[in-house]
C-alpha cells in the first residue's frame, strides 16, 4: 500500500494484542501464516514475538532487492534453496557459488577447499576463497561479477544474477545493508532484530 507517496507495509493476517498483563487474539498452537514468508520457528514464540514479523519483512527487504525474485517462481526456488540451507542467507550463497558452471571450474575450487567453504559457511566473518583483507561481503560481490551469466535455466537462480543486490548491500552509502538483512533473517530469534532496531539502524545509516 501506498500513502502519500510512502510505502506502508500492512498485516492483512491475524493480530494479536501480546500486552504484559495478558494476551489478545493469541494462540500458541496455531496461526495462519504463508510458509514462503514465514519465519523459521513457524509459529510465535511468546519470549520474542516481536521478532515474529521481522523475520517476513526481511523477506520482502530480500526480495525487492534481488529483481530476478521478482517473479514468483525464481522466489519460490529462492525459498527452497534458503530451507535446505537450514535458513542461512550465507549458506544459500555459498550453494550458489559452488553451482555456477564458471566458478566450479577455476583452479581454486578444489574439493578440499569446497569441503571446507562448506563447513564454514554460515560463520561469514571471514572469507571462504580469497586472500586475506577482503570480507565475505567483499568476496560475494567479486564472484557474482566474474560469474557464468549464460546458459540459464528460466526460473533458476545464479550468484550472477544477484551483482545488482550485492552492489546495493556493499555501499557504504546504502542503509539497506548486510548487518540489516543478517539481522533480520537471524534464524534465531533471540538473535533477530526488533523491528524498532531495525528502524533505529535505518535512521543511523547501519
Amino acid at each position: 500500500m501506498v500513502q502519500d507517496g510512502r510505502l506502508v507495509l500492512i498485516d492483512f493476517g491475524a493480530a494479536a494484542a501480546m500486552g504484559v498483563d495478558g494476551r489478545l487474539g493469541f494462540d500458541a498452537t496455531k496461526g495462519p501464516c504463508d510458509i514462503r514468508y514465514s519465519a523459521p520457528e513457524e509459529l510465535i514464540n511468546e519470549e520474542h514475538w516481536e521478532v515474529f514479523d521481522a523475520y517476513s519483512i526481511g523477506l520482502i527487504l530480500f526480495r525487492i532487492l534481488c529483481r530476478p525474485m521478482w517473479d514468483g517462481d525464481t522466489f519460490g526456488v529462492f525459498i527452497r534453496g534458503l530451507k535446505e540451507g537450514k535458513n542461512s542467507l550465507d549458506a544459500w550463497l555459498v550453494n550458489l557459488v559452488l553451482g555456477d558452471k564458471f566458478l566450479s571450474k577455476q583452479p581454486w575450487m578444489t574439493k578440499t577447499r569446497i569441503q571446507d567453504a562448506l563447513s564454514k559457511a554460515t560463520r561469514w566473518k571471514k572469507a571462504l576463497w580469497a586472500k586475506e583483507g577482503i570480507s565475505r561481503e567483499e568476496e560475494y560481490l567479486k564472484l557474482a561479477r566474474i560469474a557464468c551469466g549464460d546458459e540459464k535455466v528460466p526460473g533458476e537462480l545464479g550468484i550472477y544474477e544477484l551483482g545488482e543486490a550485492l552492489e546495493i548491500l556493499n555501499s557504504s552509502d546504502s542503509k539497506v545493508n548486510w548487518q540489516l538483512v543478517r539481522g533480520l533473517l537471524a534464524r534465531d530469534p533471540s538473535k533477530r532484530l526488533t523491528p524498532r532496531e531495525a528502524l533505529d539502524q535505518l535512521s543511523a545509516g547501519g
